[in-house]
């Protein structure tokens, strides 16, 4: 053993899982999310699955990471968002997920049916199809009348289409339900900064009549901070957070408490990450001003970015390199392997091909460029990469060999385009677009004239169009 990477010299014990590996493809029996991942990878919902199987074994970023690239890289939004309702809150909108959005869309009058409308109206606002959108917000106030969150997001969306109004749909909603919890808080708030202590009294009277209300929790909350209570400040925060954990304002309001007051960047992360798992769509309220139009995602970016900067300042003194592999932040694990490159690559080269292996799909591409840029491998290093048992990183072979020149990658990369692994046939025709010589190109044609799934064979077309206008000598791997 070396570092933490296993070298297996015996080929037979690699042929052995190779072909175990092939025998669950075609038996349809695959044990573990990443092989079905790599069987089905032209499928939105095998990228969906997979940002689940690691959300509910708490890897809450890497499956956050995992849903954004389907949602922004490979799939439309709008299927993936379907594809997330159904596999993550258990939505029955579809049977197939190639025709989600087709059969959501026959269903836009059911009217009665509140999970498909809300539905249509994310389906509708993903697009900016903003008249569509609102009518559907209608038909869902109509169904329910005494939702105030319809009325907060009727705000938002006539925010979104600049439409000026008199009184907001909020406000109308209070007048009108005077008695409401949300129309008791809305003046305890209006209020709180001239009578604090008296709003004080009256939130905690309320309490004993809504115990499990969050936005009351909430409330009490930044009440008791800005009086200076911090210490039962925190527990509200904290109770908020768990009885809102369904409530993605809720959750966004504690994860701004964590971060703007506390500085306690891991938690604001978590209570952001929970809140984008009740909404992938959600986008900061129309009283943040310029920001409301962003979704939550690009602050999740941001703040995972800081964390991982702050605790790679921490552990860089301690043995940090065994946070290389533990399931903590992936943007920690990629400065990790940064410092690594920047040291002594040929000191750590056994790390880099470990990390082909990471789940973090941005760190197994910068292992891959390190590996190559610093021409860390040998011919034997990555025949032994072609052959080996885990789908991923024999699609990743396909780059190195082509960067590296490796005599048989094309063979490899054929007898590829010809498996049922659709990750291997997208990795290795990524792979021949990188150099785009006059035998990678005639391959790709070929591909094209019998492929037979859509996605793939629209995606293998846009390349082909690219490089006939562009002449692009560089493809970038997505």
């Amino acid at each position: 053993m070396s570092g933490l990477f296993i070298k297996i010299k015996q080929k037979t014990f690699q042929g052995v899982f190779f072909l175990l590996f092939m025998l669950s493809v075609v038996s349809g029996i695959s044990s573990t999310p990443e092989e079905e991942f790599a069987l089905h990878f032209f499928e939105p919902e095998a990228h969906v699955r997979l940002a689940k199987s690691y959300h509910d074994s708490r890897q809450m970023l890497l499956a956050f990471m995992i849903l954004e690239k389907a949602r922004t890289a490979y799939f439309d939004p709008g299927q993936i968002l379907i594809l997330f309702d159904h596999l993550f809150h258990q939505k029955p909108l579809k049977e197939d997920s190639q025709e989600a959005v087709s059969i959501l869309m026959q269903a836009a009058d059911s009217a009665t049916n509140l999970a498909i409308q809300e539905s249509l109206l994310q389906y509708y606002l993903l697009h900016e199809k903003w008249n569509s959108a609102e009518n559907a917000l209608n038909r869902l106030m109509d169904l329910d009348p005494n939702c105030f969150d319809y009325c907060l997001q009727m705000d938002q969306l006539t925010s979104l289409m600049g439409k000026p109004l008199e009184s907001s749909f909020s406000d109308h909603f209070l007048r009108k339900h005077p008695e409401s919890i949300e129309a008791v808080l809305d003046k305890l708030n209006k209020e709180r900064d001239l009578h604090p202590e008296t709003c004080l009294t009256k939130a905690m009277e309320l309490l004993k009549t809504y115990p499990d209300k969050g936005e009351l929790k909430l409330f009490l909350a930044d009440l008791l901070w800005k009086s200076g209570q911090t210490k039962e400040a925190q527990s509200h925060y904290l109770q908020a957070e768990k009885k809102g954990s369904k409530n993605p304002f809720i959750l966004y309001a504690c994860g701004l408490h964590f971060e703007k007051d506390l500085r306690q960047t891991e938690r604001a992360l978590t209570c952001y990450l929970k809140a984008y798992f009740q909404d992938p769509e959600y986008r900061f309220p129309v009283s943040h001003g310029p920001q409301s139009s962003q979704r939550l995602a690009s602050l999740i970016h941001l703040l995972a970015g800081k964390d991982a900067s702050e605790t790679f300042e921490i552990v860089r003194k301690t043995d940090f390199l065994s946070y290389l592999f533990a399931p903590e932040n992936p943007m920690l694990q990629l400065l990790i392997l940064e410092w690594m490159a920047d040291k002594n690559p040929v000191k750590y080269k056994d790390f880099f091909i470990q990390a082909l292996s990471h789940p973090y799909p941005s760190l197994r591409w910068r292992s891959v460029e390190i590996l190559v840029e610093e021409s860390l491998l040998n011919q034997e290093d990555i025949e032994t990469l072609f052959n080996s048992s885990n789908p991923v990183v024999k699609g990743l072979s396909f780059y190195i060999g082509e960067s590296l020149h490796h005599p048989k990658t094309k063979i490899h990369i054929k007898d590829a385009l010809k498996s049922p692994v659709q990750l291997w046939r997208y990795d290795g025709i990524s792979s021949l677009l990188q150099n785009q010589d006059p035998d990678a190109i005639n391959i790709i044609q070929e591909l094209l004239s019998t492929e037979s799934h859509p996605w793939f064979q629209t995606w293998l077309k846009q390349n082909l169009q690219m490089i006939e206008k562009t002449g692009n000598k560089k493809h970038q791997h997505n």
